[in-house]
């Protein structure tokens, strides 16, 4: 027997045709996941953008503009071949969201009031003028008699709130129109970047396209046909994928041809986003603000120029002309993009620019530009830049040959359109910043950008309780989950101690970040000796520092000397500072550094041509091997001890190196100790202590002088734990003084 599927199509189209009682009113239940796909931020990464039909109130009446409500403004007359659905627009004489050294170039100023918080009649509005409202084909003179308002060069545009306050700080730049003069310098570059992506005449009439498509393999239309390419940022919308677009990959040796077209895509994106962002911080030095800093939270990368917080996207259009008799509606060699649309991936908070600059024979019109939504046009004859929202519905119309005209090989209009990708500027995609010759990526996920985002939860929900647990209240329990992968960040410490956890992760991050640092041409990567110092785990209440790494693999040659260097001070006889480098023997001793100017430590040193002694700041060492060594054996080891304790057992430095509380710490600079707490730690207090090691005698004074005036600053704040430290500090310190140490060795001298 056959299935047929007639049934169950007339049962559907009776549940469409029955009222919306069929409709469940109630929201169906939702995931967490499912639900965070409703933020505004991953509202671009919806299927589609449309707005729903359902339960929406049957053609309402136009919205109506009070009387008044544009102070000072003259509506536009429209003649009656103008749907009645489209909104009125006003002219006003100035503006203060006008920059004033832009006042001068703006030809008229248009107010469009708009029912912004009416989201019932915003719903109808979208779906009845993609429906209804349609571009009309044909020259530009017969445009005006079907109701559409032409916008003219320096014509700038704001939108009303007609629930809001009304006034005009608070409008909203809607669009503006921009003609450069051919012999200005922003003419000239759009010149320049015409004739660079069409090429010469000649080379168009001999290859039959443009001088961009002139290279095939490179040359990727969007969508595999037409001729609208992609030259910016792409974004894999199934893979929430960004990163350059695919024509410009080179990998190995490439043609000259292909070498040829990377070098036009770089010189397009480079010219178009210059002029783009320079317009846009004239117009709107507030909105550009917002994008920069925007920019800045989410690590936008900026393409183009080093100032471009504006626009992610580039996209390179080209169209023939058509013949003036067919009468086009759109541009079909654009596809999608050349009928109406909106760019539903677009920010909001941004502005789409197109860059226009047709080369066709004198007296034939470019076509022109239509902002769907408010029944606005412009006409694309000569350098024409155009600034709108992409949110907003709206396409355009290809060049026109007159009637009967031939229409030569060479003829084309060059467009740029510049837009801001929504996911892209708000942090939202993952992108792969670099890939190993294998191919495996280095990628940087959202996840990664938010600095605020915890570690995923599963709870036990209460439903999966027994009974008897459940009467007894018992709280629901949250289990920190790892990556599905197995990896050494979540998964190491089940078979690694902490410091060997510590020391692997550093090593192991350190050497991933410099091998991607060679790949994009870095000559100096950050050594391992800075790097590890920003690096740190916490295990059973207690920090692991990660240790040196003397084979480090950093690219420099190892040697088994030790030896280190250091820069003495050397003023002549006539006060001129002749600085000299000297070998280092061996480190003697180390105190706190007197100068306030120079805070940290000072070196005792042994110097190797005279085997003489001098004090010498760290800053004036340099940090070798020898360095290093002397780091270890003579440097701090942290403990954790309870502010309320009434003592603290010094009478072996042994229990320092206790397994359950102790870790490797370098020394930090101009750091005598440090203080860690919190409430889930029952207060603990971590102090750094030098150990009493190759210490000379006047810097353990200097040492307990300086926690003296530490602790008679913070007494209140450090409370009893630190005046105990110091209490047993000082008694080690009158020790000292009752014992005939070497000021050197601190061996005691003689038979004393």
């Amino acid at each position: 027997m056959k299935f047929s599927a007639k049934p169950l199509r007339r049962a559907a189209k009776w549940v469409r045709s029955t009222s919306d009682t069929l409709i469940a009113k109630h929201p169906t239940r939702r995931s967490r996941r499912t639900a965070s796909a409703t933020s505004p931020s991953s509202q671009a990464n919806l299927t589609t953008f449309e707005p729903s039909l359902r339960e929406m109130p049957l053609d309402p009446e136009p919205f109506v503009v009070p009387d008044g409500f544009v102070n000072d403004g003259v509506q536009l007359s429209f003649p009656p071949s103008r749907d009645r659905y489209l909104p009125a627009i006003f002219s006003v004489p100035s503006h203060p969201r006008i920059p004033e050294d832009v006042r001068s170039e703006i030809n008229r100023i248009l107010i469009i009031p708009w029912p912004a918080n009416n989201p019932s009649y915003n719903k109808f509005f979208f779906h009845y003028v993609k429906e209804n409202v349609k571009i009309p084909g044909g020259p530009n003179a017969t445009i005006p008699l079907t109701g559409w308002e032409k916008l003219f060069p320096g014509d700038i545009i704001f939108v009303r709130d007609l629930s809001g306050s009304g006034e005009p700080l608070d409008d909203i730049f809607e669009g503006a129109v921009v003609s450069p003069d051919p012999d200005s310098n922003l003419g000239k570059m759009m010149l320049n970047l015409r004739n660079l992506t069409l090429g010469t005449r000649e080379e168009r009439t001999q290859l039959g396209r443009t001088h961009f498509e002139k290279c095939s393999k490179r040359a990727i239309p969007v969508g595999g046909e037409g001729s609208c390419y992609s030259v910016g940022l792409s974004h894999q919308k199934p893979r929430n994928l960004a990163g350059p677009s695919a024509g410009g990959k080179v990998r190995g040796k490439i043609s000259e041809e292909e070498q040829e077209h990377v070098e036009i895509r770089e010189n397009l994106v480079k010219t178009a986003i210059r002029i783009g962002v320079d317009i846009f911080k004239r117009l709107l030095p507030q909105e550009y603000k917002v994008l920069e800093n925007n920019a800045e939270l989410h690590n936008v990368p900026r393409i183009g120029t080093d100032d471009n917080v504006c626009f992610t996207g580039v996209q390179y259009n080209v169209a023939k002309p058509q013949p003036e008799e067919d009468k086009p509606t759109c541009i079909e060699t654009l596809f999608f993009f050349g009928g109406v649309h909106i760019d539903q991936a677009d920010s909001n908070g941004g502005r789409t620019k197109i860059l226009s600059a047709p080369d066709l024979p004198e007296g034939w019109e470019g076509g022109r530009f239509h902002l769907v939504e408010f029944g606005l046009y412009v006409e694309l004859d000569g350098l024409i830049i155009a600034n709108f929202s992409g949110l907003r519905l709206h396409g355009g119309t290809p060049p026109l040959a007159p009637t009967g005209a031939e229409i030569p090989a060479w003829a084309y209009r060059s467009v740029v359109v510049l837009y801001p990708q929504g996911p892209i500027l708000d942090g939202q995609v993952v992108m792969n910043i670099s890939a190993d010759e294998d191919g495996v990526p280095m990628q940087l996920t959202p996840k990664m950008r938010n600095l605020t985002s915890q570690p995923p939860i599963a709870e036990i929900e209460y439903e999966e309780l027994l009974p008897e647990d459940k009467d007894q209240n018992l709280a629901i329990e949250e289990i920190t989950l790892s990556a599905r992968k197995i990896n050494f960040v979540d998964d190491g410490h089940i078979i690694m101690t902490p410091q060997a956890e510590a020391d692997f992760l550093a090593r192991a991050f350190y050497e991933f970040l410099r091998y991607h640092q060679i790949r994009s041409g870095m000559t100096a990567p950050g050594d391992f000796e800075t790097f590890r110092h920003t690096w740190s785990i916490k295990r059973n209440d207690c920090i692991y520092y990660p240790r040196p790494w003397p084979l480090c693999p950093d690219g420099s040659g190892w040697s088994e000397s030790l030896t280190s260097t250091a820069v003495v001070d050397n003023i002549d006889d006539e006060g001129n500072n002749d600085d000299k480098e000297f070998s280092v023997r061996r480190f003697i001793s180390h105190r706190l550094s007197n100068n306030p100017k120079y805070p940290g430590y000072e070196y005792l040193i042994e110097w190797e041509q005279d085997s003489s002694e001098t004090w010498v700041h760290e800053s004036l060492i340099s940090q070798g091997q020898m360095y290093n060594n002397y780091h270890q054996k003579a440097f701090t080891k942290i403990t954790e001890v309870s502010s309320e304790s009434n003592s603290m057992d010094f009478d072996g430095m042994d229990n320092f190196d206790h397994s359950s509380n102790v870790a490797y710490q370098p020394p930090r600079e101009n750091e005598v100790f440090a203080r860690s707490s919190s409430p889930s730690q029952n207060n603990n207090t971590t102090f750094r202590i030098p150990l009493l090691m190759e210490v000379s005698e006047d810097s353990i004074i200097s040492t307990i002088q300086t926690l003296e005036d530490a602790v008679s600053s913070r007494h209140e704040a450090e409370g009893a734990g630190v005046l105990k430290l110091f209490q047993q500090i000082q008694e080690i310190h009158l020790a000292i003084e009752n014992t005939p140490l070497d000021p050197k060795t601190m061996k005691v001298v003689g038979n004393a």
